[in-house]
């Protein structure tokens, strides 16, 4: 989700290696951190709202009382 969208970098767990490559990549390159920032904002307005988080928590209560 987060390589698709441009909203950040995907590293599989326990590759330190690539994880300090990626570090090392983006420090100093402030526009595409922003970039990235921008667009997981974006993608989380998308993904997120709030009637969905309404109709996810109101699902929660209906299952607790039923």
């Amino acid at each position: 989700i987060l390589s698709a969208s441009g909203a950040g970098l995907s590293i599989q767990p326990g590759d330190s290696e690539e994880l300090v490559r990626q570090i090392l990549e983006l420090n100093g390159s402030v526009e595409e951190i922003e970039s990235m920032g921008l667009a997981a904002r974006v993608m989380f307005d998308r993904r997120f709202t709030s009637q969905q988080a309404f109709r996810k928590w109101n699902d929660v209560i209906e299952y607790v009382i039923h």
